[in-house]
């Protein structure tokens, strides 16, 4: 039996099942009675799947930037993983867990004014695999009554529970 491993560059809607397997009669130029079996790698479904988790990691900041347009940090915390392992560096040092996270964002920003409006550009997303990504961009802060500012980030994203969250923030 003759096995051909195919990498099929088919829109991701015709493709259902991980593995997927098809057997072929005889045809011209086989021998009787052979049979070809093709299969589909789960390492090819897998690396098809990809562009549907990055848009999903991107639409987690969307949120968080929508949440923090709002003056809603609560909402925007929800990106984060909730844990204690969470790690969080910017120009004060690491903060580690959630909800000293939160706390040092309530603290550094405690009201709309200073919040202002959040705009983010992601320059890179790569996956390092298949739970586990890595980001860098640029933040933006537009306030009216104070100087605007910005800086950039670099993003760990892990998939927990079916959720891809950020577990460790550098944002200078």
């Amino acid at each position: 039996m003759l096995k051909l491993a195919l990498i099929l560059l088919l829109p991701l809607s015709i493709l259902s099942a991980q593995t997927t397997t098809k057997k072929a009669g005889a045809g011209a130029g086989a021998g009787a009675g052979a049979e070809i079996e093709i299969e589909i790698e789960n390492e090819v479904m897998d690396e098809m799947m990809l562009p549907k988790e990055e848009g999903i990691i991107l639409s987690v900041l969307e949120f968080q930037r929508v949440a923090w347009n709002e003056g809603d940090i609560e909402q925007f915390m929800e990106g984060y993983w909730n844990s204690e392992e969470l790690s969080f560096t910017g120009k004060k040092g690491v903060t580690k867990g959630w909800q000293a996270t939160k706390e040092n964002y309530l603290k550094s920003y405690p009201d709309r004014a200073t919040m202002g409006q959040l705009g983010f550009e992601v320059l890179e997303l790569n996956f390092l695999c298949d739970e586990s990504a890595h980001m860098i961009g640029k933040w933006h802060l537009t306030r009216q009554e104070q100087e605007d500012v910005g800086g950039f980030f670099t993003l760990i994203w892990m998939k927990i529970e079916g959720r891809w969250l950020i577990v460790a923030d550098h944002t200078s």
